[in-house]
């Protein structure tokens, strides 16, 4: 039993560099979408076994993934019966369609009416998606190059959602100072003001793999039209009352986060980083 219990826990905490991941988009993955495609949500990637209870059991919760860009995966890990199963259902038009969940959860023989033209095609798609993951259980769900839980998601994303911000931002002008992340949206939005004198390469080195944000930096030593983006960073200082300060600053989804609260964001690397 401990060996088990140990076993669970290696699976929940193992993290993966995203960048070997294939990160499902709208246009090549649209039949893997669990709803349409939500531009401002952030993308999540699930694996589920039809002969799997647990993932038969979130099939009928399917509520909780309408916050997130869900792209659902059958990986048939049980064995010779799931196989066959999943086999069937990438043959339907659409492998993740209400009539297939029904099929799924009522374990019907056959899981749709009509078939997919392309079926060979997307066999392919969602066998390369899980060859590329190689999930060892289900369901499993992956945000950000991490395998994680959906409850913590949505308890990250309910944490960060303030109902009083004290500025509300149209993002899309910010976009020159935003950090790229290789396509990923992040669960809030983030402005990091880096103080005088800060370190703004090893930050980004920091905060490039953390993906439930959506990071915009702001320099601190920045103080002449010949700093990139000099103007988008006064703006936004000035926007915040943020005054150039020997200690940086944290801005999510439009509130500032006092500096006893930031242990509640679980950004242990960024308030030890060497700035």
């Amino acid at each position: 039993m401990k060996r088990l219990i140990l076993l669970c826990a290696l699976l929940v905490l193992r993290t993966v560099n995203a960048e070997s991941y294939i990160i499902p988009t709208a246009d090549k993955y649209s039949d893997f979408l669990v709803e349409p495609y939500k531009p401002n949500a952030p993308s999540v990637v699930v694996f589920k076994d039809p002969n799997c209870g647990y993932c038969i059991r979130a099939l009928k919760r399917l509520d909780k993934y309408k916050h997130y860009n869900m792209y659902m995966f059958w990986s048939p890990i049980l064995g010779d019966s799931s196989k066959k199963k999943v086999a069937q259902i990438l043959q339907c038009e659409t492998p993740v369609s209400g009539e297939v969940f029904i099929g799924v959860i009522n374990r019907a023989k056959n899981y749709c009416k009509t078939k997919s033209v392309n079926a060979k095609h997307i066999e392919k798609l969602n066998m390369d998606i899980v060859n590329n993951y190689k999930p060892q259980s289900v369901p499993s769900y992956y945000f950000g190059g991490q395998k994680v839980h959906l409850s913590s998601l949505n308890r990250f994303k309910a944490m960060t959602n303030f109902t009083n911000q004290t500025i509300n931002l149209d993002w899309s002008r910010y976009k020159k100072i935003k950090l790229n992340q290789l396509g990923h949206q992040g669960l809030a939005n983030a402005i990091v003001f880096i103080p005088q004198g800060g370190n703004k390469g090893a930050l980004q080195e920091q905060l490039q793999g953390d993906y439930r944000y959506n990071w915009y930096i702001v320099d601190g030593g920045c103080k002449s039209n010949a700093c990139v983006d000099y103007k988008l960073s006064e703006e936004l200082r000035l926007l915040f009352n943020i005054k150039p300060v020997d200690k940086l600053v944290l801005v999510i989804n439009g509130m500032v986060i006092e500096s006893d609260r930031l242990h509640k964001f679980k950004l242990n690397s960024l308030l030890l980083a060497d700035i």
